[in-house]
């Protein structure tokens, strides 16, 4: 028995395909001089709406905290430095964005609390990541992002081609520094505080969802779609969506063909 795709999902995803029917269908004609049967399937931007919905679940099944900024293009996920390293401590707010030609044109993504770090600008939040910047192929997807290539590249800067110059020099000529630095701004502004009172949770723990951020540049919060108990999501949820998906499509198709009738 699959568990329920919390609601405030399924609203985001139901809303979304409200929008698509209403808009009429999508389809390529084998032929345009002879009629639209049979259909060639779905153009390309709905093909691109069922992989970013497919794509998102899957973040959320793998335990990633996310906040829909708009609709299911731009969103915020909170990211958790890699075991082992430096920046094991830290948890940070990344913004993603989602671009019209997504995943054949890769994410944009930027970190919103600061981090020390040779490839990532202090000031800006933008990394310079080369298989997200370069190398990005529609075969990639947002669990690549957050699983492998962002914990790949905290633990093994390049600091040959830096944003920062200061934490590429130190992580070249002064390591010890380096690491202590980092330290330092994790506690500085990657650090969520337990409210005052609250029971001390031990570090294995997923921390409250009221704790304070270090965080002076996150968006407003009335502008956020607040996606609740998204960490207790099993991975069973993505079958889960995809018989959501399939129920929903039979009703929309009901609806429609109650209309022409």
């Amino acid at each position: 028995m699959f568990r329920p795709i919390p609601p405030d999902i399924r609203r985001s995803i139901e809303e979304a395909r409200r929008r698509e029917a209403e808009a009429g269908p999508d389809y390529d004609d084998e032929d345009p001089n002879e009629g639209s049967y049979p259909p060639r399937g779905p153009k390309k931007p709905v093909l691109k709406k069922r992989r970013v919905e497919t794509d998102v679940l899957q973040l959320i099944a793998k335990n990633h905290d996310v906040e829909m900024v708009n609709n299911l293009t731009e969103f915020i996920v909170k990211f958790h430095g890699p075991p082992d390293s430096e920046y094991e401590d830290g948890v940070w707010k990344i913004r993603v964005e989602l671009p019209e030609k997504y995943p054949f044109k890769s994410p944009s993504i930027g970190f919103l609390n600061k981090i020390f770090h040779p490839n990532i600008d202090e000031a800006s939040g933008t990394v310079c990541l080369d298989v997200i910047n370069q190398a990005w192929t529609a075969l990639y997807d947002l669990s690549n992002v957050f699983e492998t290539f962002l914990p790949q590249l905290l633990q093994y800067p390049n600091a040959h081609d830096p944003l920062n110059g200061e934490a590429a020099r130190m992580y070249m000529h002064k390591p010890e520094e380096y690491k202590r630095t980092v330290r330092e701004y994790v506690a500085r502004y990657a650090t969520e505080k337990t409210p005052a009172g609250a029971p001390a949770t031990k570090k294995a723990q997923e921390p409250e969802t009221s704790a304070t951020w270090h965080d002076s540049s996150s968006p407003d919060d009335d502008d956020n779609i607040s996606l609740s108990s998204l960490s207790e999501i099993d991975p069973d949820d993505v079958a889960s969506f995809e018989e959501f998906e399939k129920e929903y499509d039979a009703r929309m198709a009901a609806e429609r063909n109650q209309q022409k009738s």
